[in-house]
This record gives structure tokens, C-alpha cells and sequence, in this order.
């Protein structure tokens, strides 16, 4: 959830650059009003259980989102991604994507 405070953090000084800040997530939407308690995050959420904005993103080369497995996900659970873009010219600005692993000792 940090990641979502830091985000709520910088949110209006993206908005008051002429940004926008989407979040999407692949919980279900009656999770959301727990997330934003435990994170604080006041900006919009898309809720997408079936990843499919995820998997348009990869489609298209610009941003590899990692699906995992997870209890109560039936299409799986995105890990946190981010991606900045300027539409008007089409162009990857930003883009970052967790890869989560097991270290074994």
C-alpha cells in the first residue's frame, strides 16, 4: 500500500501540471473502500478483476505487468505498475512494473 500514499502524496502536483492520475486494480470493487482506508488514496480507481488493461499494455509492448496467482483472483492478481504517457503524442514518458520472486535461502 505504500505505494499507493506515495502516489495520493504527488497526485496534485501531477493534477496542477495538467496530469492525470488513473488507478486501476484487479481486486474487487467491494475491496476498495478498505484499500483506501488503509492507504489514504482519495484519486480514482478502475477496477479491472479480468487484467485486461494489463494485457492490451503488454500487446502493445509498453508495459509488461506481472499477473500473480492469488487466492480470490479468478484472472489473477497485478502487481503494481506504473505507466506515464502524453496521449496527444503518443509516447512512453515513464514506465516501471514490479517483478515479484521467492529468494530461497
Amino acid at each position: 500500500m505504500s505505494y499507493l500514499k506515495t502516489l495520493e502524496s504527488i497526485n496534485k502536483d501531477i493534477e496542477s501540471k495538467g496530469g492525470k492520475v488513473l488507478a486501476i486494480t484487479s481486486e474487487i470493487a467491494s475491496e476498495l473502500p478498505n484499500t483506501r482506508k488503509a492507504s489514504g488514496y482519495t484519486g480514482e480507481i478502475v477496477v479491472d478483476t479480468q487484467n485486461k488493461l494489463a494485457t492490451e499494455l503488454k500487446k502493445f509492448g509498453l508495459l509488461d505487468v506481472a499477473i500473480s496467482e492469488k487466492k480470490g483472483y479468478e484472472f489473477g492478481m497485478a502487481q503494481p505498475a506504473i505507466f506515464v504517457n502524453r496521449f496527444s503524442e503518443k509516447k512512453v514518458l515513464f514506465q516501471w512494473a514490479i517483478v515479484p520472486s521467492l529468494v530461497r535461502a
